[in-house]
């Protein structure tokens, strides 16, 4: 051990020497209050017409679906205000009906998924393209509500709750 003695008082010894290192306190231009940054507002343009020459069809297909819906609509009504007690044949026909009825919305739940995928693809990913999609989806989403409810409430008139 006394040969190492001195080693370690030179070790120690070099901890206690002084460095001209740089301040760990604050610099002045820390201390200045950085301000909010701007919110970014983006720039909205006009839908790209290719884009437009997809979404038109489409649009136009759900609507046409809806209104195959609406005509078979009333059909159902009547079959299901004539509907006896549960299980009777008049029941059953009402059931069938509605059973129908409900696969005419298979076309509006088509476009919907062509729509979604639009939606989701790189070139679409412009504002005015991200807003022209938003509006071809909220009326195709406005019909497929409205057909969801007509189809809850006829169920739950035949007795079925839905």
């Amino acid at each position: 051990m006394r040969r190492f003695f001195p080693i370690l008082v030179l070790l120690s010894l070099g901890g206690c020497t002084a460095v001209d290192a740089p301040s760990l306190a604050p610099r002045a231009v820390e201390k200045v209050p950085i301000g909010a940054p701007e919110p970014y507002v983006e720039e909205t343009g006009t839908a790209d017409p290719v884009l437009a020459g997809r979404l038109a069809p489409l649009v136009a297909q759900a609507e046409a679906g809806h209104r195959d819906f609406t005509a078979g609509q009333q059909d159902v009504e009547k079959a299901v205000a004539a509907a006896g007690p549960s299980g009777s044949e008049k029941w059953i026909l009402a059931q069938q009906a509605l059973s129908a009825l409900d696969g005419k919305r298979l076309p509006l739940q088509d476009v919907a998924t062509k729509l979604d995928a639009i939606r989701f693809e790189p070139a679409n990913a412009a504002p005015g393209n991200r807003q022209a999609i938003e509006e071809a989806a909220t009326r195709i989403q406005a019909l497929i509500d409205e057909e969801a409810a007509t189809m809850q409430r006829l169920a739950g008139a035949l007795g079925n709750g839905a």
